[in-house]
């Protein structure tokens, strides 16, 4: 795998608009020429992967939680204060 942001650096010189082709090209080229070990993307480790859930989860509670409020203000027609 290789991180697009970086493998930009490989095509700047190049003085033609981007594409696939020209991204497959270069990264092709920087791989031949043993330049790509340094442009790695990190996998993250399994702790790493379960905080990101943990927070994804946790995010979607909050606009669920939201959501709700919301929908009781808005059908009940109340001052918005009194739900809070």
């Amino acid at each position: 795998m290789v991180d697009p942001s970086r493998s930009n650096r490989f095509v700047q010189g190049m003085k033609t608009s981007k594409s696939d082709r020209l991204d497959a090209e270069a990264i092709a080229m920087a791989l031949a020429r043993g330049l790509l070990d340094t442009y790695r993307v990190r996998i993250p480790d399994d702790d790493t992967r379960l905080l990101r859930e943990v927070a994804r989860a946790r995010r979607h509670l909050v606009n669920d939680n939201t959501a709700l409020r919301n929908r009781a203000r808005r059908d009940s027609g109340a001052d918005h204060h009194a739900l809070v």
